[in-house]
This record gives C-alpha cells, structure tokens and sequence, in this order.
C-alpha cells in the first residue's frame, strides 16, 4: 500500500518542492531592491498559495 501511495504522491511532492524553491529565488533576487519589493513578493506569495491549495482542494 505504502509504495502506491508514494507512486501518486511523488508529483505533488516534487511541484511543492520546486514551488517553494521559486519562491525562495524570487525572494533573493528583489531582496536587493529593499524592503517594500521584499514585502510585496511576500504578500503576493500568500495569495498565491491561498489560491493554489483552493484549486488543489477542488
């Protein structure tokens, strides 16, 4: 049961992992831009979030 279930999971697993990932880059790439673009690309990244677990839910 164990490796069926690590058969269908392994995608999502992956796309959550390189989601974060993205968001990580994102984040240092504007940190040099101060601290407004650093807040905006936080707030934006939780929308982005609210939204993907909503469609995911779906």
């Amino acid at each position: 049961m164990i490796p069926t279930i690590l058969t269908l999971a392994w995608p999502t697993m992956l796309e959550q992992l390189m989601q974060t990932a993205v968001q990580y880059i994102d984040t240092a790439m504007v940190g040099s831009l101060g601290t407004d673009a650093t807040a905006a690309v936080g707030s934006t990244t939780t929308v982005n979030w609210l939204i993907g677990s909503t469609v995911s839910a779906v």
